[in-house]
């Protein structure tokens, strides 16, 4: 019996210039993501942080009242408000590198998988952190407000939906895997 080479088809030259551009549209995005939320949050005053962060406490987000927090909680602020965005930036990341793998016709490569985990880690991880850190800043802010602690953990579809696209992209990557090992396997027998 005579084994046939596994033969995987390459892409297209339209179509590989096409996952290259998104790909690199992809990495620019994993740059600018973090650096335009970055922008975003230093430009917004401590009221408007406050009436995000206490939606339920309007009385101690009113500008009026607003006491004075050391730089420490406020940069504690700032690391808890960035965290989903820095990491869900690294998961964009991953996801350019791996398109532009598969750009550069190196679809079966267990480089491939481990990017594609890599991103699957990340957006797992900024959808716990995007669930996480708000009910860390909005408890910070509470205590160091002198109110009432407060705790609220909120849980809505956009985090159902990023939560179920990491398990999907990670069962995708176990198939590539597999895959790339049936490959590796039939190019040593041929």
């Amino acid at each position: 019996m005579r084994t046939a080479a596994l033969s995987i088809p390459s892409l297209a030259p339209r179509a590989r210039r096409r996952v290259a551009v998104f790909g690199w549209c992809t990495l620019l995005a994993g740059v600018l993501l973090p650096l335009v939320a970055a922008g975003a949050l230093w430009r917004q005053s401590d009221a408007q942080w406050l009436a995000r962060a206490l939606p339920l406490a309007p009385e101690l987000a009113s500008a009026s009242t607003l006491p004075a927090l050391p730089w420490p909680v406020w940069a504690g602020l700032a690391l808890l408000a960035m965290a989903p965005v820095l990491v869900m930036g690294a998961a964009l990341l991953w996801a350019g590198l791996g398109l532009l793998r598969i750009a550069a016709a190196q679809a079966l490569s267990q480089t491939l998988v481990t990017q594609l985990r890599r991103f699957a880690a990340c957006t797992l991880a900024a959808a716990l952190l995007g669930m996480l850190c708000p009910t860390l800043i909005g408890l910070l802010l509470s205590g160091a407000l002198g109110g009432p602690w407060r705790l609220s953990l909120a849980l809505d579809s956009r985090d159902l939906v990023l939560l179920l696209f990491a398990a999907v992209t990670w069962q995708l990557a176990a198939v590539l895997a597999e895959a790339t090992a049936i490959a590796d396997e039939h190019a040593q027998i041929v």
